[in-house]
């Protein structure tokens, strides 16, 4: 049975590597997690990657592989995201409904991995926190929120916090 002490995630919000030099200050983590593509450009070995996207998954290793950097130690995905015929039977996948990309990642962290605290990185559900690798607001942020504010009041979030943003209110952070 994988257990983690301290687990890393990170996703795509613009002051994402920010927060993870901070985060990484003051914690030592026993692993990381990217949330979505976001991955493709971590330079640091990876040890689970997790989207809705697994339609777009493929391109994102590819990318990786061909920037030289190692491929991540596992891939998960819900059972209702979106498939990729080339890649379902390498992706693990958890029942996970709503809550962003990010959702599966704290999921999976907390029930598949059994991590006993997870920090959110680049995750703050915020429009305006919009994205590191493109200009513009995430106008689906808020969206994603009631499924969070449910996982929440149902405990299903402990050890779980946040270093910006709505999920920092939520959660708590650092």
């Amino acid at each position: 049975m994988t257990m983690i002490r301290n687990l890393l995630i990170f996703g795509r919000a613009k002051l994402v590597m920010d927060e993870v030099a901070q985060a990484m200050a003051k914690v030592d983590f026993d692993a990381v997690m990217a949330i979505g593509r976001v991955g493709v450009n971590w330079q640091r070995p990876l040890n689970y990657w997790c989207t809705f996207h697994t339609n777009e998954l493929e391109q994102w290793i590819i990318a990786r592989r061909q920037a030289g950097l190692p491929p991540a130690g596992e891939y998960w995905t819900s059972t209702r995201g979106r498939t990729s015929t080339q890649l379902d039977a390498h992706v693990k996948k958890m029942d996970v409904v709503g809550g962003s990309s990010a959702m599966i990642g704290v999921m999976v962290a907390r029930y598949r991995l059994f991590a006993q605290r997870v920090v959110l990185c680049g995750c703050p559900l915020d429009p305006e926190a919009g994205y590191v690798d493109k200009d513009g607001e995430w106008k689906e942020a808020i969206m994603h929120r009631p499924a969070w504010r449910t996982a929440h009041k149902a405990q299903l979030l402990q050890g779980v916090v946040s270093m910006s943003g709505w999920t920092k209110e939520l959660l708590g952070g650092l």
